[in-house]
């Protein structure tokens, strides 16, 4: 009889969430229009006019997953060289440029050839060095710096940004509604007439943030040799900036063809959210984008991450803090799976009340911190499910690591209450709920389950999966993951 009433509740409870994300979803779809540009440029719109702004972005599916040796790097140089103009804006003489950098360029290719030699000549290349700096201080003098900044500005523009990841390259800037087309004239250039103007130059700037944030960082040390650790042949392995000894060589040649392959627009996704009106937004992307030429045949990698026989460990040893990451090969997260280990990262590091923080934080006191989430890698192929802490003094990364160990032990040997189970989906509704009312999030989330996992709809398929989970199948998931025999560790260790 009890088992009866477990399943009529469950029927009934499921059957109210399925009808709460069904009308979220209703809501949601109220205010979007979609429309696809017959060279294929989609077109998200969102309406939502409380304030006179719109919320623009443009997002291309290539990142670093789409490169390989020979072209590393490339994704998030193009990040940087799209915002350096056109004919137009940029320079204050074309011609004088022109001269320029055809000399930069000629002595660039010398310094590159000399670069690659096996022992390369460090008189030759300081001599190139001072040659090439003179060049770009000339060069320097015509070229504007950053064309477009100025006049987003001046026009109430803000925010203009833009990011790479393993997976896409984003493109943001946040306009009044009454400046939509000023928006598509300078976006349509960017994309479809760009100079790669200072390329070398910003090789050298590009060269200097990986030295900051991966080279000279220790975290960024150790989360590259996470990756490579991880990852044995997938593309997710390879950092989004490149590698050094390719950066240090990488030609403007091949960053244009890597731009011609991939900045097309059946490659691109347009999403504008605020105070917007899809049917003029429409008429001037049409306007301004409909002459960006398609292609056919997009390069994507093939390869898939074999299956792992034992866990891998790798150690990274700097005159800083120890602290590490722990992760497990995991299923898509468009996938029950997938949206089953999200909410089990919820469940057991999701905030001062979840079990690991109160275990490992409070009682023990072996660490400043502990988290836990699903998707690390990125989210158009298979992921990690990824843990890690910070110890306190002084606790190792290994007491840290046995005591993560002990309480997934302990969970799945105890299992998960129905009442901490049911905590965790509220908190996932009021986060969906809250997520509805930021443009920002609201535009984020399009283009990212967009993109990344085939439909805007897995926002709400997502949660779906979620909230229908029950505590039996969620633990039944974790544990078919969540082994020694899939973990990688990577541990910052103390250089002494």
């Amino acid at each position: 009889m009890k088992l009866l009433l477990l399943f009529i509740f469950t029927i009934a409870t499921h059957s109210q969430q399925f009808e709460f994300v069904k009308n979220l979803q209703s809501n949601f779809e109220k205010n979007l229009t979609i429309h696809t540009l017959d060279n294929g440029l989609k077109v998200m719109i969102y309406e939502k006019h409380d304030v006179p702004i719109i919320n623009t972005w443009i997002g291309f599916k290539v990142g670093s997953v789409d490169e390989h040796a020979g072209n590393f790097g490339c994704a998030h140089m193009l990040e940087h060289m799209l915002f350096k103009g056109n004919k137009i804006y940029g320079t204050t003489n074309l011609e004088k440029e022109s001269k320029i950098t055809k000399n930069i360029e000629t002595l660039a290719k010398k310094m590159d050839k000399e670069q690659l030699q096996d022992f390369p000549n460090p008189t030759i290349l300081k001599l190139y060095k001072r040659k090439m700096k003179k060049l770009v201080a000339n060069l320097n003098k015509v070229v504007i710096k950053s064309p477009y900044s100025p006049i987003y500005s001046e026009n109430g523009g803000k925010g203009l940004n833009a990011y790479t990841s393993t997976d896409n390259t984003v493109y943001i800037v946040n306009i009044p509604s009454n400046k939509l087309e000023l928006w598509a004239l300078l976006e349509s250039s960017k994309f479809t007439n760009p100079i790669l103007r200072s390329y070398y130059p910003e090789r050298d700037v590009v060269m200097e943030e990986r030295r900051m944030r991966t080279d000279g960082s220790p975290r960024g040390l150790l989360w590259e040799q996470f990756m490579l650790t991880a990852f044995t042949a997938h593309n997710y392995r390879n950092p989004v900036i490149g590698y050094m000894s390719e950066l240090q060589t990488l030609a403007k040649s091949t960053l244009t063809d890597f731009f011609k392959q991939y900045y097309v627009p059946n490659n691109a996704t347009i999403v504008l959210v605020g105070d917007v009106y899809p049917k003029d937004a429409i008429k001037l992307v049409k306007q301004y984008f409909s002459n960006w030429k398609t292609k056919k045949d997009l390069p994507r990698t093939h390869i898939k991450e074999p299956k792992q026989y034992g866990e891998r460990v790798t150690t990274v040893k700097y005159k800083a803090q120890p602290f590490f990451y722990s992760g497990y090969h995991i299923p898509k997260l468009d996938t029950l799976e997938g949206s089953a280990l999200g909410l089990f990262a919820e469940v057991i590091a999701g905030g001062k009340s979840s079990i690991m923080y109160k275990e490992i934080v409070l009682k023990k006191q072996l660490a400043a911190s502990v988290w836990a989430f699903a998707g690390a890698g990125g989210e158009r192929y298979s992921p990690l499910f990824m843990m890690g802490g910070t110890p306190k003094k002084p606790n190792s990364n290994a007491d840290v690591n046995k005591a993560i160990e002990d309480v997934l032990k302990l969970v799945f040997k105890n299992g998960i209450s129905l009442d901490e189970l049911n905590r965790v989906k509220r908190k996932y509704k009021s986060q969906y709920i809250y997520a509805m009312d930021s443009s920002n999030n609201i535009g984020s989330l399009i283009l990212k389950n967009e993109m990344n996992l085939g439909s805007y709809k897995e926002i709400f398929n997502d949660l779906d999966r979620v909230l229908g989970l029950t505590p039996q199948n969620l633990l039944k998931i974790a544990k078919k993951y969540i082994h020694q025999d899939n973990k990688t560790t990577a541990n910052l260790e103390t250089k002494k």
